[in-house]
């Protein structure tokens, strides 16, 4: 693709991303703090990117037919750098969506005294019906995960079950949310999982911008954290505004 070529589609996804901004209402300031994560997203690459590709040659011997993490390793870093999490970190983590185990072999190997658990239907999504074979996927975080169990815990189920099952509140350390892309699913994991989150801890929303279902801005998960944000204002400090919305609980 030219130059030139480049830079027309950069600006058209910028337009459209824009309007999907204003579509939902969303602040001022979180359209702000987007546009101005892309001027540092290059930054964060460039010095991030031993770690992305150490990622990558780990996970050549795994058993997985997607990747759809390691992109997200330089923004990970960049965030446990900003917070001083190190990799002797005794972290609970939680995540809602776990695929074929890719982001928990991250999390298990990176942070030698991390428990987690893994939280996963492994069923898919309407947008993954018919081009996955199901059976695979989980026997893929089964074998990716097989080295980890003594601090694993797996929930196969919805997030709702998990919810219902672990009334708990202040518990994990860091929180990632990747499962349904539903409006309300995304809304109702956000809000149970803030109540699980410990004070000072992290969650991060996977496709916080940028997925497209073909269904309106309210109905994905733009739509359902624009409203989250705005349910616990001044409840939370924002760490970053990119495809990812990552946020600290401060109360």
């Amino acid at each position: 693709m030219s130059i030139k070529r480049k830079v027309k589609v950069s600006f058209l996804n910028n337009l459209l991303i824009l309007k999907d901004f204003f579509l939902t209402r969303s602040s001022l300031r979180i359209i702000y703090l987007f546009y101005s994560s892309k001027i540092k997203k290059r930054k964060k690459i460039r010095k991030y990117k031993k770690q992305k590709i150490q990622f990558q040659n780990s996970i050549k011997t795994l058993h997985h037919d997607s990747d759809w993490f390691s992109h997200n390793i330089p923004f990970w870093m960049s965030y446990f750098d900003e917070l001083s999490i190190n990799k002797d970190s005794k972290l609970n983590y939680l995540e809602i969506g776990s695929w074929e185990g890719l982001s928990a072999f991250f999390v298990l190997n990176y942070f030698k005294n991390a428990q987690i658990t893994c939280v996963d239907t492994w069923c898919g999504g309407a947008e993954h019906q018919n081009k996955y074979n199901f059976d695979r996927i989980e026997i893929n975080f089964d074998y990716n995960t097989k080295f980890f169990k003594e601090r694993l815990t797996k929930f196969k189920g919805t997030s709702y079950k998990f919810f219902e099952e672990n009334n708990l509140i202040n518990i994990f350390d860091l929180i990632y949310i990747d499962g349904s892309h539903y409006c309300d699913d995304v809304l109702i994991d956000a809000l149970k999982s803030f109540q699980l989150l410990k004070v000072g801890g992290i969650i991060i929303f996977d496709d916080f911008i940028g997925w497209d279902n073909g269904d309106h801005p309210k109905l994905r998960p733009l739509g359902a954290l624009d409203a989250f944000l705005k349910l616990k204002k001044n409840s939370y400090k924002i760490i970053e505004v990119s495809h990812q919305l990552t946020l600290q609980k401060i109360m």
